[in-house]
């Protein structure tokens, strides 16, 4: 598992590779492993351009797997927004 932050998918992708060539290895981005800053190298992108970024990101890289197997299903629009979803309370 990983964030889907390009900096941390890449991170993995080069790490664990020789873990990811195996077939049972799954491969899952999870939004809420994300970092919770509003800088820039914490701001993630929607679906559809992390997608296109990863792939060209990775076919720069040696890595050893096939990146099609990166799992983005739990990566929903807004999944990047830093805008808390949640009240605080103050006792």
């Amino acid at each position: 598992m990983a964030s889907p932050l390009i900096r941390t998918i890449e991170t993995a992708s080069l790490s664990f590779g020789p873990a990811l060539s195996k077939s049972d290895v799954p491969f899952l981005l999870v939004p809420t492993a994300q970092e919770i800053a509003n800088q820039g190298c914490d701001i993630g992108y929607d679906p559809a351009e992390l997608k296109l970024m990863v792939k060209e990101m990775l076919s720069k890289e040696d890595i050893e797997f096939d990146p099609a197997k990166i799992d983005f299903g739990l990566v929903h629009e807004g999944w990047n927004s830093k805008v808390c979803s949640f009240s605080v309370v103050a006792w």
